[in-house]
């Protein structure tokens, strides 16, 4: 039996969907742990605050979306193997002009989504990360109505 030490203020927590893998972020670090035996396996530290995690339907790969609450969002798209950024995901600034940390895969991998705080959904290849399309969804002041 291992024991997972608190990180200090984890915001974000989500296993791979192969269970090998633990990730957590808290504030500006994420960590990367084994989850048969506990270990830490790397530490990374942004500028941006770490707000969601999300997997690869394969566990090879991870997105942060990392803001720093004013003016600066980006999505990154990490590779567990190597450790490090493969990608950085282009999308208009002004369209993140509320924060939401909602970004996921689709069940077959081959496309990644994530959606503004102002109702834009941007969809990407997962394999080039182009993106394919831009939808005007939901607006968050139609959600007290």
């Amino acid at each position: 039996m291992y024991k997972l030490l608190p990180v200090g203020g984890t915001s974000v927590l989500e296993w791979s969907p192969d269970e090998d893998w633990i990730i957590g972020g808290a504030g500006d670090t994420l960590r990367l742990w084994d989850a048969e035996d506990g270990s830490l396996i790397n530490t990374n530290e942004f500028i941006e605050g770490v707000f969601s995690v999300a997997w690869s339907p394969d566990s090879s790969s991870f997105a942060i979306y990392l803001t720093d609450l004013i003016d600066a969002n980006s999505i990154q798209i990490w590779s567990v193997d190597a450790y490090r950024m493969e990608h950085e995901l282009s999308y208009d600034i002004s369209h993140f002009e509320y924060i939401n940390n909602t970004m996921s895969w689709s069940h077959s991998g081959d496309r990644f989504a994530a959606i503004s705080g102002e109702g834009h959904l941007y969809v990407w290849d997962a394999e080039t990360f182009e993106l394919l399309d831009e939808y005007d969804g939901y607006r968050p002041e139609r959600l007290n109505n």
